[in-house]
């Protein structure tokens, strides 16, 4: 790589080549997309792209790791909306939609069956595993209030397919209601099927509706350090 070049220089290059090479998968796919075409496209030869990534398949895993970064981001955003435990589960699962409708190729990317696990990077699976995180907290938070009744990490693994089954469909142009109802739909029965009515029975108490995930985790500290209180007493 060129001594003269600085490090803006450096990552604005890199963000021009990331911006080319998403509109490249596009068009031709991972099999299409070379190395070649994609010089061709930044108009510089065919080596240069290779002085700021090791190979295509690094770019591409950078391209998911942003997108990833960006979805959590989202969620985490999500996971702060007041309201019912259906409110907050359809927040989250509207965010993560709404990511999907607005970048429909990084999504498509982020979610590529060709690509192997060892196309990965630790900061793409970082970055992945905060979108996993989000969506274990919601549902570990509500099964801790005793609003749902099962294991957290499987029901969030029920949520986020029932949402990526959604969107497939939508971007595979397949007729679905509208996502906000079918969201909607779906958090309710999500709820009415691991909890709801199961805790009802039970005499369980359900979440306070306008609790945020933030005053859990302060409800949770100062309990924690009352007990530290009492145990030293």
């Amino acid at each position: 790589m060129p001594r003269s070049l600085t490090q803006a220089a450096i990552d604005d290059f890199r963000d021009r080549l990331r911006k080319i090479a998403i509109e490249l998968f596009a068009e031709a796919g991972q099999d299409g997309f070379n190395m070649r075409e994609l010089g061709k496209r930044l108009g510089v030869s065919a080596m240069t792209p290779y002085r700021y990534f090791s190979d295509k398949d690094e770019i591409l895993a950078s391209i998911r790791t942003q997108a990833f970064a960006r979805l959590a981001d989202r969620l985490d955003s999500a996971l702060e909306v007041h309201g019912s435990p259906d409110e907050k589960i359809a927040a989250v699962a509207n965010a993560y939609v709404e990511f999907a409708q607005q970048e429909p190729v990084h999504y498509r990317l982020m979610f590529d069956l060709s690509r192997s696990k060892q196309n990965s990077c630790p900061e793409q699976e970082f970055q992945e595993n905060r979108v996993r995180l989000a969506l274990t907290s919601l549902i570990r938070d509500l099964v801790a209030h005793e609003v749902l009744d099962g294991t957290p990490e499987r029901i969030a693994q029920v949520l986020w397919t029932t949402i990526h089954g959604a969107i497939a469909l939508d971007l595979a142009g397949q007729p679905t209601i509208g996502s906000r109802e079918l969201i909607q739909e779906m958090a309710r029965l999500l709820v009415a099927g691991y909890g709801a009515g199961p805790a009802l029975r039970r005499g369980r108490k359900k979440l306070r509706p306008d609790i945020t995930q933030s005053q859990i985790r302060r409800q949770q500290t100062v309990q924690s350090d009352s007990a530290l209180v009492v145990a030293a007493g």
